[in-house]
């Protein structure tokens, strides 16, 4: 599958994200501190525990509360996902955990690897938050230990909604496991920024 059309279908997953109102807190006064909590969630959970088929206990660990059906499909609007999920509440921000799977009905023609297995992260902040180079840096490394070719980062920016910033999504993969490493950051109108990461396993399924 080309390039371009993996982008779209990106797109349109991470496009209808709902509005993050739990996991909205007051800009974190050490970006820093909340950027590297949020990388550390999504590398400990998505790229080890979710992988290693823990990711249930892993959110416990972090005294996760575990999200009903609605709350789930809240953070997706996508009715066709099954999963579960955990809002987490750490010392630099707060946080959604997702373990989802399946399509958009309209995006299986377009899209047809797996099940769209997804471990996802959400989180909110100011416009300004500095994620995407220590996201690289934490998606590197996995490939260096997994021994995997990662491709660079590929990015575009979306037209955002009305008295809004323009939106932007990124992906890396893996081409020959079709893996793909997700990010986008959506602003909402009169709400903080939603920061999303997606690991996408692909057909390889956890390992």
């Amino acid at each position: 599958m080309k390039l371009h059309s993996i982008m779209l279908g990106l797109a349109v997953v991470v496009a209808p994200a709902a509005r993050a109102e739990e996991a909205a807190a007051p800009p974190s006064p050490d970006q820093a501190a909340h950027v590297a909590e949020f990388l550390d969630i999504y590398d400990k959970g998505c790229l080890h525990a979710y992988r290693a088929g823990t990711l249930a206990a892993y959110a416990q660990s972090l005294q996760g509360r575990k999200l009903s059906r609605e709350e789930f499909l809240a953070r997706l609007r996508i009715e066709e996902k099954t999963g579960e999920g955990w809002a987490i509440t750490g010392k630099s921000g707060s946080y959604f955990i997702l373990d989802s799977q399946g399509f958009e009905a309209a995006m299986r023609p377009a899209i047809v690897v797996d099940n769209n297995e997804a471990c996802s992260v959400f989180t909110t902040g100011p416009l300004d938050m500095p994620v995407p180079e220590g996201l690289h840096a934490v998606n590197a490394q996995f490939a260096a230990e997994a021994n995997l070719q990662i491709t660079k980062p590929v990015g575009t920016q979306m037209t955002g909604r009305a008295g809004t910033s323009p939106a932007f999504i990124e992906m890396q993969m893996v081409p020959d496991r079709f893996m793909i490493f997700g990010y986008a950051m959506m602003p909402r109108p009169n709400e903080p920024v939603e920061y999303r990461i997606d690991f996408r396993p692909g057909p390889a399924k956890k390992q």
